[in-house]
């Protein structure tokens, strides 16, 4: 069985593209079926049993789906109504025109509980939900920290604060620097146990490696606007990691025993987003207690689980 899965990018362990990327390099590992990727302006012809697309893909991938009687499954990541809601600001009109044409004749699937209540009320489709997943043997919390940090010349003696997103207006790039900001200046005074703080945008570590960076963190932060299932998030927690950050898609529902530390997303709690690093970076025994929790939560969500759902999903798309 062959199936062509559209994304935006090519998937690509070298290069760190995005979340979907990521979800499809993990699933085609795991699926039985023979995949082959696609990105506009490359479409799939005739030769494919069922095609997948993903998010605002190209609507042009409909011409080639009806002209060879292909069936389709599509998947919301999130939706631009969404982003646009949360982020008060900016023109997503084609990108909301796009996923409301791609969720015309086909299988819809939301990432979470949020995405499909968001592909309900604006585009007026159903769609069963299949959250994201995690690799537990690659993000794991065995890991060596000290060799890790000799490896990216991180600092071994402070506490290593991760920012793990885009450098962006929606992941929180702009609150991030206010935190860092804030932060480091408040702990100039005690240079000895201060705190470092590491920007995964401005590193240039391809997927492959990218656990590497989260295993040589103490502390994670996710200060998006907006989120439909953050795979970033659950790698992090697989690595045995506390986190930080707003409640946003599926961050609240993922968090857990964590909870104590999502904080409402208003345009003035900023400082309650501080005050939550401040105590995690206060506490060894309190980041090595959540972060065995979170180990614990993320092991529901292996991918491995999660292909086991596509597989039932693509099968029973093709013979109904």
């Amino acid at each position: 069985m062959r199936i062509a899965v559209i994304c935006r990018n090519i998937p690509n362990r070298s290069i760190f593209k995005g979340g979907i990327e990521n979800m499809w390099l993990e699933l085609a590992q795991r699926l039985p079926f023979e995949i082959k990727f696609f990105a506009w302006p490359l479409l799939p012809g005739n030769g494919y049993d069922l095609y997948i697309t993903n998010g605002d893909n190209h609507p042009l991938v409909l011409i080639s789906q009806n002209l060879f009687h292909k069936k389709r499954i599509h998947v919301y990541h999130g939706t631009y109504a969404g982003v646009k809601s949360a982020l008060g600001k900016g023109l997503f009109w084609k990108g909301i025109f796009y996923e409301f044409l791609l969720g015309i004749g086909s299988v819809n699937v939301s990432v979470s509980i949020r995405c499909q209540l968001e592909v309900k009320q604006v585009y007026g489709y159903n769609s069963q939900i299949i959250n994201n997943g995690v690799n537990l043997a690659k993000f794991s919390a065995m890991a060596k920290k000290k060799s890790l940090r000799k490896k990216y010349n991180i600092p071994f003696h402070k506490v290593v604060v991760l920012y793990m997103g885009g450098r962006n207006f929606k992941k929180g790039y702009d609150l991030f620097q206010k935190i860092f900001k804030k932060i480091r200046d408040a702990s100039d005074s005690n240079k000895e146990q201060g705190y470092f703080f590491l920007d995964c945008s401005k590193l240039g570590i391809g997927y492959e490696k990218i656990e590497e960076i989260i295993q040589s963190s103490d502390i994670c932060i996710f200060p998006s606007r907006y989120e439909g299932d953050s795979l970033a998030l659950l790698e992090c927690m697989a690595c045995g990691k506390p986190f930080v950050s707003f409640k946003t898609g599926r961050l609240a529902s993922v968090a857990g025993n964590n909870t104590e530390f999502l904080v409402e997303q208003t345009a003035t709690n900023i400082i309650d987003f501080e005050k939550k690093i401040e105590k995690l970076l206060r506490s060894k025994d309190l980041r090595i207690k959540l972060g065995v929790k979170n180990r614990e939560y993320a092991e529901k969500f292996s991918w491995d689980i999660v292909a086991k759902k596509y597989e039932r999903l693509i099968k029973s798309t093709l013979e109904n």
